[in-house]
């Protein structure tokens, strides 16, 4: 039976602002269990079940989380990979075997206790690679002869749209994740990868909707992840609309493939930053350019040191503005070697603070200690960083934004 939406504007609100909060809480659980893979599979569909339902007018009274497939985070050969995850959820109706609503697929970001491959995926930007070639697998993993290419289960060629170019980690970041398998399918004969197993699952509810989505290293990977499933989906009989949400996300693309991202989401795509964090100035201009200002325009709280700090430091006035002109030379001076990228259509550039001001001591000190980090580093420009960048930081801010339906902040699971 064809998807039918539970009200007539739903898939227009799950491509706009208005489930931003939930799709945040989504890009959020695929940390569960992080530095730890082998906790992961275990743990995450208990996280996915425990989120709360959706409250919202027009929807089923009642409704619930289900983890659809994954978590992926191995290679078919037998070893772990816990550079990348990614899975897939479904939202749905009723309390158990009820029709999805939608599905998702969650990307992980950085994780701290990956590997070299995500560090290289992270800071790769200085070469680009055609997305055509990416597609078609002219382009491998790594650039190897023999590397890895991208899973094409539905045996399409690539459109004549597929233009411009991405950069070369974040091709490395799509394939790996097409390749990746459950743990349980390590040396299997016939195992299921994310284009093929979202297939069956749309053959079996033709329509249901896609969302794609992901924090920090996730949000890059969603944009990518996001253009190769449009394409993979482009075949069924029934479409499916894929939906795209990046949170905190460095940009992939330069001015062509960002054409091209447009002219395949439309207003179905987000790209939530927070206009104070560091990791979204990669690699745009003009964000790039910017990048060398944060956060030297910032002053602590009165009681406190005057400025806020920079890469080098913060001191009295007149140190705290030579490191800031250090600083922005040194940012200007990384961007000659940056290729051109560009940002999609749809930033939510969402203000921090209206005052100019920096959380308090306590404010940070509270922050650090509930993500693990030492609440004594709390007035340095990595601690800033981390406030500016992490999920708790978005939850506020995305919260703030008119028109989006409220949804508990969701807190992913700890290594044990």
């Amino acid at each position: 039976m064809a998807y039918a939406p539970p009200y007539s504007g739903f898939i227009e609100d799950l491509g706009g602002t208005s489930y931003g909060l939930v799709h945040l809480a989504m890009a959020t659980i695929a940390y569960t269990c992080q530095d730890y893979p082998l906790s992961i599979a275990a743990n995450m569909a208990s996280a996915v079940a425990a989120m709360p339902a959706i409250t919202q007018s027009q929807l089923p009274s009642t409704g619930y989380w289900n983890l659809d497939w994954g978590p992926a985070l191995c290679t078919n050969a037998g070893g772990l990979f816990n550079d990348n995850l990614i899975a897939i959820l479904s939202y749905r109706e009723g309390s158990s075997s009820g029709t999805p609503l939608f599905f998702a697929v969650i990307c992980r970001g950085t994780d701290a206790g990956g590997g070299l491959a995500q560090v290289t995926e992270d800071l790769d930007a200085f070469s680009l690679q055609p997305w055509a070639n990416v597609l078609s697998g002219a382009y491998s993993y790594g650039g190897s002869t023999n590397g890895w290419t991208l899973q094409n289960p539905a045996s399409l060629a690539v459109p004549s749209s597929a233009t411009g170019n991405v950069a070369q980690g974040s091709a490395d970041a799509l394939i790996a994740v097409s390749n990746l398998v459950q743990y349980s399918e390590i040396n299997s004969q016939t195992p299921t990868y994310l284009a093929g197993e979202l297939l069956s699952l749309l053959n079996s509810y033709p329509g249901t909707p896609v969302i794609v989505t992901g924090h920090s290293l996730g949000g890059a990977l969603t944009q990518v992840v996001a253009a190769y499933l449009n394409w993979q989906l482009s075949g069924l009989s029934t479409a499916s609309p894929v939906i795209a949400h990046a949170f905190a996300p460095p940009t992939v693309g330069d001015a062509d493939f960002v054409t091209y991202y447009n002219g395949i989401f439309g207003s179905s795509s987000q790209f939530w930053v927070n206009q104070d964090d560091l990791v979204p100035c990669a690699f745009s201009e003009p964000a790039l350019d910017n990048a060398g200002n944060l956060w030297g325009k910032y002053q602590w709280p009165s009681g406190f040191l005057n400025y806020g700090p920079t890469v080098f430091g913060t001191g009295n006035a007149a140190k705290h503005e030579e490191h800031l002109v250090e600083q922005q030379e040194l940012v200007k001076e990384i961007a000659k070697y940056v290729p051109a990228y560009a940002r999609p259509e749809n930033v939510q550039l969402m203000p921090l603070t209206s005052t100019m001001t920096l959380p308090s001591q306590q404010e940070m000190q509270t922050f650090l200690t509930n993500e693990g980090a030492n609440p004594a580093n709390w007035n340095t420009w990595g601690s800033v960083l981390m406030y500016q960048h992490l999920t708790p930081t978005y939850y506020g801010l995305v919260k703030a934004v008119s028109g989006v339906l409220s949804y508990p902040e969701v807190t992913a699971q700890q290594t044990p």
